[in-house]
């Protein structure tokens, strides 16, 4: 459900939203966070797998802390 082309008003143009960009440290120029170690293990696992692999006991402390 949604507005598409064929129900658009003629001679109305789509509102869009510029894309996010996040929190740009000013240090380095790059979003908070870029060069982070922890961060960077979490891109590579995804990029290479696609999920994640964990313990149990690792998951429920996780849910619990938020961390």
């Amino acid at each position: 459900m949604g507005l598409s082309p064929a129900t658009a008003k003629p001679g109305v143009a789509a509102a869009v939203a510029p894309a996010a960009t996040g929190i740009l440290d000013p240090s380095t120029g790059r979003p908070v966070g870029a060069n982070d170690p922890y961060f960077l293990e979490v891109n590579h696992e995804l990029s290479d797998k696609g999920f994640f692999v964990t313990a149990t006991d690792d998951l429920i402390t996780w849910a619990r802390t938020g961390r």
